[in-house]
């Protein structure tokens, strides 16, 4: 065997290993993807029993019991539908029209009060006050009927017109458990179950029963690298409310939440995700808002995502986190603002980490994109980043943990 047919087989080699690589990460991205699909589905077939349940439950409290026994046995799931959506209109009906009527009454309660205290604090007209002797008679408060008195009392509110007091009135110990919980902060799942010190399927159950009651929702957040995506749990307006009239103090709002209004849920984890890492290589790390952001020189504002700050060399670093699919329009402007932000000399470094390899080529092509449709911007080679005006630095968040980031350099042509 010659020399040229050893390099021949060793690259073949080389290639077999990259090509055994790529089915790896391909294998482990469909078993991920499997087993978020087996959750679904597992989601799905309790809600489906659960719903079933409920619609039987709702069936017998609705149908007259002739129509049970001569129809139900034999009418179609359309027609069953209908009965019920006639039902379900029927009681709406009945309780706007309840509401109405306690409004209208709340008014006139209203009313007779401010009608008590007028003839309390004027008692009798003044030509009836003084007695014939000229001494003033004692002022006498009007009686009241046993009526109007009754009517004045707060009457006990029925829990199904509140659906808050329902609530707090039907949780069992352990939903209360998960609520408060998720209400002092913890979000993570793996962390809801050991704080809870229930089992993983317990908890999976009982996040499922308070999600049917409309207490709590979920959100899969992807972390950088392998792995299962995390599941992070939150209240809902009608679940924060629940925990403020059981635990007399407002749930905590989680770093996580307020990240997630900037963009999604998604853009929010891989934020606090950077940021998170930042603060663990010796940053202070300031997030979306009034310290991250930069006024240019056209008087517009760039915003970045985050601002780390180096503690020990004060170095200024800014990054902006882009998700796959984050729009072309959207970073051919951010590109540009960079730009113009390099000409502020705060930092002519800009790091751009994306969700993955897909967002990672998008914004790859956008940059090569910007400069081709720029005629005063060139690229720039290593030997020459002196002279570069602005320089991107690049990543998947995978990369960027491993300080594998990629450097562009431009300045002016």
């Amino acid at each position: 065997m010659n020399k040229e047919q050893i390099l021949y087989l060793l690259r073949e080699n080389e290639s077999l290993k990259l090509k055994m690589d790529r089915l790896e990460q391909s294998t482990e991205r469909l078993q991920s993807r499997y087993y978020d699909a087996e959750n679904q589905l597992t989601n799905f077939k309790n809600k489906y029993d659960f719903l079933k349940g409920q619609f039987k439950e709702v069936a017998r409290q609705c149908f007259p019991r002739d129509y049970i026994e001569l129809k139900l046995g034999t009418a179609s799931e359309k027609d069953v539908y209908d009965f019920l959506v006639s039902k379900i209109r029927d009681l709406e009906v009945g309780f706007f029209s309840t509401s109405q009527e306690n409004i209208k009454k709340l008014e006139e309660i209203a009313e007779l009060k401010d009608e008590m205290e007028r003839y309390r604090s004027i008692g009798k007209p003044s030509s009836e006050g003084v007695s014939p002797q000229g001494t003033s008679e004692e002022k006498v408060t009007p009686e009241l009927g046993q009526n109007a008195a009754s009517a004045m009392k707060p009457q006990p509110m029925d829990n199904l017109l509140n659906p808050v007091l329902g609530m707090v009135s039907s949780l069992s110990e352990r939903e209360w458990l998960l609520l408060e919980i998720v209400g002092k902060g913890e979000t993570l799942f793996s962390d809801i179950v050991s704080q809870s010190k229930l089992a993983n399927s317990v908890v999976s159950d009982i996040f499922s029963s308070l999600q049917e009651k409309g207490l709590t929702s979920f959100e899969r957040v992807a972390k950088g690298g392998k792995g299962r995506p995390a599941h992070h749990y939150f209240l809902t307006p009608l679940g924060a409310k629940v925990f403020e009239v059981k635990y007399k103090t407002i749930p905590v709002t989680t770093m996580l939440e307020k990240l997630s209004t900037h963009g999604s849920i998604v853009h929010g984890g891989l934020m606090l995700e950077v940021g998170e890492f930042l603060e663990e290589n010796g940053c202070d790390v300031f997030y979306d808002g009034r310290d991250t952001s930069f006024k240019l020189r056209d008087g517009r504002e760039i915003r970045f995502d985050i601002k780390a700050i180096d503690r020990e060399t004060k170095e200024i670093h800014v990054f902006e986190t882009e998700r796959s699919k984050c729009g072309d329009q959207h970073l051919k402007e951010k590109i540009q603002k960079c730009w113009e932000f390099s000409k502020l000399r705060v930092t002519k470094t800009v790091n751009i980490v994306a969700s993955d390899k897909t967002a990672l080529h998008q914004i790859q092509q956008q940059i090569f994109r910007w400069v081709r449709e720029n005629d005063t911007i060139q690229m720039l080679q290593t030997p020459q980043k002196d002279r570069a005006q602005i320089i991107f630095r690049i990543a998947s968040v995978e990369d960027f943990k491993n300080g594998k980031l990629q450097e562009f350099y431009y300045g002016v042509k």
